[in-house]
This record gives structure tokens, sequence and C-alpha cells, in this order.
């Protein structure tokens, strides 16, 4: 199968066919029990006006699909993001595609020019876990949806996986603070410290220390095992004259969960606010790779 994005649950839909076709039958990809729906009936559920779906990227018209909407509030200036997986047994003829609704607006997710790579799913081809980042115009509430559709035909099958859906306050980090190439060497059995800068519009001592993690990876812990307390501390690491959050990692722990590896190039922070308020900033690290035996890099 196709792993998550993080350890988090995916969000799975498809476009089975109903009642199903000798090519695709409904009980083998109609994974949540109920039947796609005609396009007509998918873009009344998006709030989308009729024939929007036709308007797709080869010009073809959407027979059915299926979707989830959700609602959630932000503020103008927050950031929605997640990432996603188009699956498809329909990559000889092109026609399927996925998307996103924003409020209105279609968001062409996985569509005919998506470069594929063979899936370890019941699927054929998929795209790989792809990240899309937005920024919130407004403040209020908002709908985001995810859908999937046939078109042109209606037999082959075709999937999107969504998974680590979030809305976020951008903020700035530092990794190492006081370098600038951020080096990191992946056998080391040290710690790594990550600043989270404070400024007028974040107020750091307004983290909650316990939910901090660094590509889903908890901030390291000190103190007895039985009230062991986040290792983080207040230092104005930047001398701008606001305090920053310095969180402590563990290497080892990173390297272990895959989350540090020869391919990274930059590492995101997440924690929320004693009010619940989600943030996560990235920055850059430059990764020192594991030597072999024989004295070259892996």
């Amino acid at each position: 199968g196709t792993p998550p994005a993080a350890p988090r649950s995916q969000a799975l839909t498809s476009n089975a066919p109903s009642p199903g076709t000798i090519i695709a039958p409904p009980d083998r990809f109609n994974f949540s029990g109920t039947n796609a729906v005609d396009a007509e009936t998918l873009e009344a559920f998006f709030g989308l006006p009729f024939d929007t779906l036709n308007d797709n990227p080869n010009q073809q018209t959407a027979f059915e699909g299926s979707g989830i909407v959700q609602s959630f509030m932000a503020r103008a200036g927050d950031v929605l993001s997640f990432f996603w997986n188009y699956l498809t047994d329909d990559a000889v003829f092109g026609f399927d595609f996925s998307f996103a609704v924003f409020d209105g607006t279609v968001i062409i997710l996985g569509d005919p020019a998506t470069a594929l790579v063979p899936s370890d799913t019941i699927l054929r081809d998929e795209s790989g876990f792809r990240r899309f980042d937005m920024v919130i115009p407004t403040t209020g509430v908002h709908l985001i949806g995810f859908g999937v559709v046939d078109t042109g035909d209606t037999q082959s099958l075709s999937a999107l996986l969504i998974d680590r859906v979030v809305v976020f306050r951008p903020v700035r980090i530092d990794i190492k603070p006081g370098s600038a190439a951020n080096p990191v060497n992946l056998k080391s059995h040290g710690h790594l410290r990550v600043a989270v800068l404070g400024g007028p519009a974040l107020n750091v001592r307004r983290i909650d220390a316990t939910t901090i993690t660094l590509e889903g990876i908890a901030v390291d812990f000190r103190g007895p095992r039985k009230a062991p307390r986040p290792k983080v501390s207040i230092d104005d690491v930047n001398r701008d004259g606001h305090p920053d959050l310095v969180a402590v990692f563990e290497i080892e722990d990173l390297v272990d969960a895959d989350a540090l590896t020869d391919a990274t190039t930059g590492l995101t922070l997440g924690a929320s606010l004693t009010d619940g308020t989600t943030i996560q900033g990235t920055d850059s690290v430059r990764v020192i790779p594991r030597k072999r035996h024989d004295g070259h890099d892996d």
C-alpha cells in the first residue's frame, strides 16, 4: 500500500462506478460502500455551478465521482496545507482527474499532465504524496473539499488520498541558531536546537511546549520519569529584542523515524499556542551523510 505522509489517518475517495463495470467492479474499488454520484450531484455537493467539472484539463465530459467537504475557521494570513496522492488505472487514456475545492474555486490536483509512478496499491499508478499550500485571504468560515471524477468514460478507476490537512499560522524558525548553513550529521548522537523566533505578532511564551514537534518528532524531554518536562528555553537568539523559544530534539530520533535522511533539505516545526492556534515554520538544513566503511558517502 501507500503509507501516509505522516503518522496520521488518511482520507480516501474514489470514482468507483455505480453499479460497476467488468473492468472495475465496485466491490473491489468502492472503499466506503457508497457509490459514486453523477457529476451534477457532485457539483451541487461542492456548491459549484452546473457544468463546472466539465471545464477540466482534458475538456472531457465529467460522468461521475465522489468527494468530501469540511468547513473550518481561519484568519487572513493563515496557511491551509495538505498532502495529496492521485492514484489511477486511467493513465493510458488520461481522462480522470482529482481536485480540491476552496470556497467555490476548483484547484486541479492529479490530472492527465501529472507525472505518475507505479503504485504498490490495487491501482496501477500514483503521483506519490505532494504538498499543497495556500494563504487564506480573509478571516471567517471557509470550505475545503476534495474529489475525483471519471471523465470521458466510466471504465477505469481513480482515487485520491488526502493527508495532513492543517490550517496554521506561519512563524519564523531558525535551525541551529548562529549557523547559516545548518549542517546536521546523520551519525550524530547529539541534539538539534531549533528556535521559534518571537516578534510583535508572536509571544513565544504562549507556545504550549508539550505540543512542539519537528517533522512529527516530539521535542526532547528532561527531568524525572514521572514528571518529565519539554527541553525548551527562552532566549533572544537573534538579538532583536524579542524573546525566542529554543527547543531541543534528539538527532537519532529524527534519523530513526526517517524524518532526517540524506535527501532532507529542510525541516518543519509545528506546535500549538495556549489558545489552540496551530503554528508552523520551516528552515533549511545541510545534511552530512553517513560514510560507508570504504570511506565514501552512502
